[in-house]
């Protein structure tokens, strides 16, 4: 496999965005979740 150059900015870029994904209502639906979601880094491991 072969991994190429990736350039600070752009990794900059990906972090932030990983940062603030979020999964829309989580698991149990949208009366125990923000209307926005759970974000990924509070999602339980089997996620």
């Amino acid at each position: 496999m072969d991994f190429t150059e990736i350039d600070r900015e752009d990794f900059r870029n990906l972090l932030v965005e990983i940062a603030e994904a979020h999964m829309p209502f989580g698991k149990y639906g949208p009366k125990n979740y923000p209307p926005r979601g759970v974000s990924l880094i509070d999602l339980p491991p089997e996620y």
